[in-house]
């Protein structure tokens, strides 16, 4: 009996996934007639290999589709598009957020939260209450925390001028540490010293951490860890919320 319901089990299993090859050569018929199956490789727009299983998924979402690029040395290699170009990095982080335990702040409301920076200046997120919070939190002996700094830099680079988004370093480290750290190295975040607290009240403890608050108070994103491709998803979703509702100063 039990050998009986393995084989059925393995051959639905194989039937689903003939259905879904059946699936993405039917979609990627209706482009350039190429066949594909999960021994087929995709490339990104950088020339990354994208894993099957997110091509695949991507694809069955007729929001993309596979097409051949001519390289200058005469070959062809097969590249998965959406109008725009496509990073696997990106798409990565992006199937990453999906599981709840790294995103698992999204949709709560952020407690109020009343700090003071090493500038001196004090930040309270009621008083930001109409304005997007951008939140990273970190440490400086964390290696994955400083590795995406420099892009974190030239995030918040391409937003400076709107006064309506402010960036927030959360740091567990004494402030003499962290301004010592600083000496050396640009990090344009506004920065918090000694946030083990505030990190407490959010169950933050894993290192590096990124949210984006709405200007209800709302988060909307949240990611937990480090991965490549993780700063242009967070700079796309800065911008879709700015398209989906305009900010307004308080």
């Amino acid at each position: 009996m039990r050998f009986s319901f393995l084989v059925l089990a393995c051959f639905w299993a194989s039937c689903l996934l003939g259905q879904q090859v059946d699936s993405i050569k039917r979609i990627s018929s209706t482009s350039q007639k190429i066949e594909l199956n999960e021994n087929t490789i995709v490339y990104d727009s950088l020339g990354n290999q994208i894993p099957f299983a997110i091509w695949k998924d991507l694809l069955m979402s007729r929001k993309y589709l596979v097409k051949k690029q001519k390289l200058s040395n005469g070959e062809e290699r097969l590249v998965l598009t959406s109008g725009s170009p496509v990073s696997v990095n990106r798409l990565i982080a992006k199937a990453m957020l999906d599981d709840p335990k790294i995103s698992f702040l999204k949709g709560t409301q952020l407690p109020r939260i009343v700090e003071r920076a090493i500038t001196g200046e004090k930040i309270d997120s009621k008083a930001l209450l109409g304005k997007v919070l951008v939140i990273n939190t970190w440490f400086i002996n964390c290696s994955p925390c400083i590795t995406e700094i420099p892009e974190l830099n030239q995030l918040r680079a391409k937003f400076k001028d709107n006064p309506n988004i402010v960036f927030i370093g959360f740091a567990l480290d004494e402030e003499a540490d962290l301004k010592r750290f600083l000496k050396d190295r640009t990090f344009t975040y506004l920065q918090i010293p000694r946030s083990a607290y505030t990190m407490q009240r959010l169950k933050i403890n894993s290192y590096p951490s990124h949210l984006i608050v709405d200007p209800s108070g709302k988060i909307i994103f949240h990611s937990t860890g480090y991965s490549p491709g993780l700063v242009e998803v967070i700079e796309e979703e800065i911008e879709s919320l700015i398209q989906k509702q305009p900010l307004q100063t308080k």
